[in-house]
């Protein structure tokens, strides 16, 4: 028996009633590296056994040998020189032929390989799953992302999804200034907040070279001025529309070193930085859709001369307004403005003086800073204005000190300085009238009444009296006119 047991493949291993070795054979020594005079007088599990060994598999085979039944497990073994290897392994009792407990013996088979291929199996599987389910998040994200209208929109989709696409990895976007010369901190996820809110495009290795940076990818790697107190691996991507760049997204893999990564880590380095490439794409794409639509709506709703808003834009604005007004009975001033003596303005100076001036004067329309004051160009040298949550003299205020400011503005042109600006305005509130196309006569009467009264002045409509035709009749206004003389 000794003699087919000790040319057996597997190992054997045989114990007395207590457990203790007796005896192995030349394939144990083999697989485990121990001897039988190292094993002899030693339980097998107090030599093989090892940090790894799931305690749970022990605790029944302790139990098994207790009640001196046979058990079947797999469990984690280590060999001699400590490198771990798994075993199929089964212990019977042993018995003589008076059924008195004698000993054990235990077949041991290497089964190392096969469960290597279940974890490569398990693995690949559960890669699998996240693939599938970062795809998903992917998918999801270029959903939002290409139904933005607005790049703060973008902002928020992008560190909202960003987070469950990189969920152990910090991240923050940036955006190039509108003078370009500084990125400036625009959104971001995870992590602490960024107490530097701007770089130097310079300072960023990924923007200097033109193309994607992972610092920890490659051997010689040098870190990016505008990381700091990152001690593990980065990736710096450009945001490029249209072939331009437009922002950076930075990604923090604290989880990596940034030197000394092993083969695993590589690897799984890779894959995110192929994954967040992917997601940079996606961004890149919806970035340059969203930045063709602003350019569009600002072209249909944007004066192309002043950059105030248009005429059309401005008329559904002040009916928004309006609605909004009427439902809340909250106050609400319409401001018809007209510039003085335009057209003798560009007889004597020429068109191109004329759209200069307008141009001033348009700079310091947008410059109002008042919560609820909306400013266009609503046609030639008229402009308008509504102004929400204020009454008619809260407006004629806001106008005479706009009209001080325009009086005393150089207007700069070929050279030369021209004469300033002034200009007429009427003011009309909400209730005057029924409707807006209402209202805005009524602002005009107010209008036509400034410059009847001789200019460079604000008349406000007052409605006193409703003669029989039903018309609207401007009988009485109360005029305001501004001290400061033309230059």
């Amino acid at each position: 028996m000794k003699e087919i047991v000790q040319h057996a493949t597997d190992a054997v291993v045989c114990a007395d009633a207590d457990g203790l070795t007796v005896w192995v054979n030349e394939q144990f020594t083999a697989l485990s590296g121990y001897t039988l005079d190292e094993m002899v007088g030693r339980t097998p599990g107090s030599v093989l056994q090892g940090p790894g060994t799931d305690p749970a598999t022990v605790a029944e085979i302790h139990a098994a040998i207790a009640q001196r039944v046979q058990i079947t497990r797999e469990i984690l073994n280590y060999r001699k020189d400590g490198s771990p290897y798994w075993i199929k392994l089964t212990i019977s009792p042993l018995f003589d032929e008076k059924d008195n407990h004698t000993g054990f013996i235990s077949i041991e088979r290497d089964v190392t390989a096969y469960r290597e291929l279940i974890d490569q199996a398990a693995s690949a599987s559960q890669q699998e799953r996240q693939n599938s389910t970062t795809l998903k998040l992917i998918g999801q994200m270029s959903a939002w992302l290409f139904s933005a209208q607005s790049i703060d929109e973008l902002v928020a989709i992008i560190a909202e999804s960003m987070a469950h696409i990189f969920p152990h990895a910090d991240g923050t976007l940036y955006l190039y200034s509108n003078s370009r010369d500084c990125l400036e901190y625009a959104g971001g996820w995870g992590g602490p907040k960024v107490t530097d809110h701007h770089f130097r495009p310079d300072e960023c290795w990924a923007l200097r070279r033109g193309h994607s940076y992972a610092y920890g990818a490659h051997e010689i790697a040098i870190p990016c001025s505008h990381v700091i107190n990152s001690p593990g691996a980065y990736a710096c991507i450009p945001i490029i529309a249209h072939g331009e760049t437009i922002g950076l997204l930075h990604f923090d893999f604290y989880r990596l070193p940034a030197r000394g990564l092993s083969e695993a880590q590589k690897a799984r380095l890779e894959q995110k930085l192929e994954i967040a490439q992917i997601c940079v794409e996606q961004i890149s794409l919806a970035t340059a859709i969203v930045r063709l639509q602003t350019e569009l709506r600002n072209q249909s709703v944007k004066d192309a001369l002043t950059g105030l808003w248009n005429r059309r834009w401005f008329l559904d604005m002040a009916e928004s307004e309006l609605r909004r007004t009427n439902k809340s009975n909250r106050p609400m001033a319409l401001v018809m403005l007209d510039v003085d003596h335009f057209k003798r303005f560009n007889d004597e100076h020429g068109h191109d003086a004329g759209d200069t001036a307008l141009k001033v004067l348009s700079a310091h329309l947008a410059e109002i800073d008042h919560e609820g004051v909306y400013a266009a160009r609503f046609g030639g040298e008229e402009f308008a204005l509504v102004c929400a949550n204020m009454d008619c003299e809260e407006a004629a205020k806001l106008v005479d000190a706009l009209r001080e400011k325009v009086s005393r503005a150089p207007i700069l042109h070929a050279g030369q300085r021209l004469p300033s600006l002034s200009f007429s305005a009427g003011i009309a509130k909400a209730e005057a009238a029924a409707d807006l196309r209402a209202l805005i006569a009524c602002a005009d009467k107010a209008l036509y009444a400034a410059k009847a009264s001789g200019r460079h002045q604000t008349e406000i409509f007052d409605e006193t009296v409703m003669p029989q035709d039903g018309a609207t009749a401007l009988v009485s206004q109360r005029r305001r006119v501004t001290k400061a003389s033309v230059a």
